[in-house]
C-alpha cells in the first residue's frame, strides 16, 4: 500500500484505510495477508508508483478522496492505493518505495 506523504498526518492514515479497505473488497484478501505502508510524495507520484504496478501485472485499487485538505477548495484527489497480495518477485516492485514514518 502506498500513501502521499504531501497531505496532514491524520489524513494520511485515514486515506490508507480506505484504500486497503476497497482493496480487501475487490481483491477477497485472505486472512493471513502481510501489509507494508510505504509512502511516496504527492499525488503525480502515487500515479507514477500505480502505473509501475500495472505494468508489471499488480492489480491495484486506487482511492479517491472528494473532500478537501482543510483551507483548500478542491479535492484531496488520489490519496492511496493498495496492491492485491504480492508474493516473490512481484514484491520487488515496491522495493523503490520508503516505509511510512508518520
Amino acid at each position: 500500500m502506498l500513501v502521499r506523504t504531501d497531505i496532514p498526518h491524520a489524513d494520511q492514515v485515514v486515506q490508507a484505510c480506505h484504500a486497503c479497505v476497497e482493496a480487501g473488497v475487490r481483491f477477497q484478501h485472505p486472512g493471513n495477508c502481510r501489509m507494508a505502508l510505504l509512502c511516496v510524495r504527492d499525488e503525480e507520484a502515487l500515479i507514477r508508483a500505480r502505473e509501475r504496478a500495472e505494468n508489471a501485472g499488480i492489480k491495484m485499487q486506487t482511492f479517491f478522496e472528494p473532500d478537501p485538505v482543510d483551507g483548500e477548495d478542491h479535492p484531496m484527489g488520489f490519496t492511496a492505493v493498495c496492491s492485491e497480495p504480492v508474493a516473490g518477485d512481484q514484491r520487488k516492485v515496491f522495493r523503490k518505495y520508503a516505509l511510512w514514518k508518520g
